[in-house]
């Protein structure tokens, strides 16, 4: 999907996210004059897609766009939490285990 930067409206919906398809679209409908024009491309985290921007317009400045930057460090802080958790009640379960044992004995 591409989308004007200025006017949000969209651009270019291309039928599936292939960097071979990308390319090839881009190159087929746009001059070399006009992807040289381009001044910054947002994407996601797919490297592919970087390769693909340079290769397509040369002078693109490349930005993550912030969906995708939050969406990372969401997952990152999740992955913490449960980890920290997991941690936490294994040491719950083993403190209460061997506190049963003591009280048998």
């Amino acid at each position: 999907m591409a989308i004007d930067a200025d006017t949000h409206g969209l651009v270019e919906l291309i039928h599936d996210r292939l960097s071979s398809t990308i390319f090839e679209h881009f190159i087929n409908q746009y001059s070399f004059p006009e992807r040289q024009a381009v001044k910054i491309v947002s994407i996601d985290l797919n490297a592919n897609y970087q390769l693909v921007v340079h290769r397509i317009s040369p002078n693109a400045r490349i930005i993550v766009d912030i969906f995708h930057i939050v969406q990372l460090c969401s997952r990152a802080i999740d992955r913490a939490r449960i980890n920290s958790l997991k941690k936490f009640l294994i040491k719950c379960l083993v403190y209460t285990v061997y506190f049963i044992f003591q009280r048998k004995m």
